[in-house]
């Protein structure tokens, strides 16, 4: 049987290339890198718990994040490592460069003390600072892709054709996430069918995927946009008609000036925060209705497309309504939210709307052009 077991599916070639680099004398310490919602974390935790009788010591995941906002508190290790200890550090890419430098000093000084001391490291990019062994995580090949499409769906009390997998297999190069996405949107009734939300997840195509900072990754055929205007305009939205995936490619304050100026086509009045505000959200909407006049707080975050918004960022927004007394509130993205998110937003449905990459292109296609 393999090590990898039925609750995980595909790594195999990467499952005994980590084991064999962390059982030999060096190295000691071993990078797992790939693109967000690749699988890093996931794989990693599968590999130390098949993999756990190799480190009899125990296993110990550190938070990247979580040490940094403790001050970067010495590393706790069980004292002494007779035998094997693995050390598992996650999201050092979202920590700060000083973070990440005093947090691989530590790491180094602990292989130093404790020779047999293993490590993983995991970060979305590649990290050159250090000398370890680097496993780069990338699409599943294709029977792995289709049994966990199929687990999936089989989950979520859905069904795919052949046909469907096939394309979905080539607009997301593999990536396992877009297998959830794509049978979630299908559950939620926003669309009927595979093929339509396909169409819409179709800026996961290999030269549309995007890394973790919304840029997208180079490509023979890539595409940018180049906005050298004050607010979005028509040749904008012409072209994101054509290509919404593109909307990921605007500068942050462009993409909150094309929603601003969706809203504004909508009958909002709207105001723009400045660009260095840090107030919790990007754009003031006020309109007057029959009932009085009603003022909307937007956040926009411009992600990529698995890198969902998470719940800290709808309940944050929440407290910025009540501060700002404000009516309501709404966060705009190129990707998607998370469950907690939408079920943190569910509480409060009347003082809080989520609007995903999906919602962003029907509004896109249906802003009215002044010009052919």
């Amino acid at each position: 049987m393999s090590p990898v077991g039925a609750m995980y599916i595909g790594r195999s070639k990467e499952f005994e290339k980590l084991k064999s680099l962390l059982t030999g004398e060096f190295p000691r310490s071993v990078v797992v890198t790939g693109l967000g919602g690749i699988g890093k974390t996931s794989f990693v935790q599968m590999f130390a718990h098949a993999a756990a009788d190799l480190f009899p010591d125990g296993v110990e995941f550190l938070s990247a994040p979580l040490h940094e906002a403790r001050a970067a508190q010495p590393i706790g290790l069980p004292a002494p490592i007779v035998a094997r200890f693995l050390l598992v550090v996650d999201d050092l890419d979202r920590v700060s460069w000083e973070a990440q430098s005093q947090l691989m000093k530590q790491l180094d000084e602990a292989h130093f003390r404790y020779p047999n001391l293993r490590s993983i490291v995991i970060s979305r990019v590649q990290l050159a600072r250090m000398s370890s062994e680097q496993i780069v995580l990338g699409g599943l090949d294709e029977r792995e892709f289709y049994l966990l499409a199929n687990n999936v769906a089989e989950e979520m009390g859905a069904s795919l054709q052949l046909q469907d997998l096939q394309r979905l297999r080539e607009i997301s190069q593999g990536h396992p996430a877009i297998v959830s996405l794509a049978l979630q949107e299908l559950r939620s009734g926003r669309s009927d069918a595979i093929g339509e939300i396909l169409r819409h997840l179709r800026g996961f195509r290999a030269n549309g995927l995007v890394g973790p900072d919304g840029r997208p990754l180079k490509g023979d055929s890539e595409r940018q946009v180049i906005v050298e205007v004050s607010t979005a305009n028509d040749e904008i939205l012409k072209l994101l008609r054509a290509e919404p995936e593109l909307v990921r490619s605007l500068p942050p304050r462009k993409f909150e000036e094309l929603v601003g100026e969706i809203l504004a086509k909508m009958g909002y009045e709207i105001t723009l925060t400045p660009e260095k505000r840090d107030g919790g959200f990007d754009i003031y909407a006020a309109r007057k209705e029959g009932l009085g006049q009603f003022l909307y707080l937007v956040e926009c975050k411009r992600y990529a497309p698995t890198h969902k918004v998470g719940v800290e960022i709808v309940r944050s927004l929440h407290g910025v309504l009540q501060a700002e007394r404000a009516t309501a509130g709404a966060i705009v993205t190129t990707s998607f939210f998370t469950s907690g998110a939408r079920e943190y937003q569910q509480r409060i449905e009347h003082q809080m709307q989520l609007h995903d990459y999906i919602t962003l292109q029907t509004w896109i296609k249906g802003f009215p052009l002044t010009r052919n």
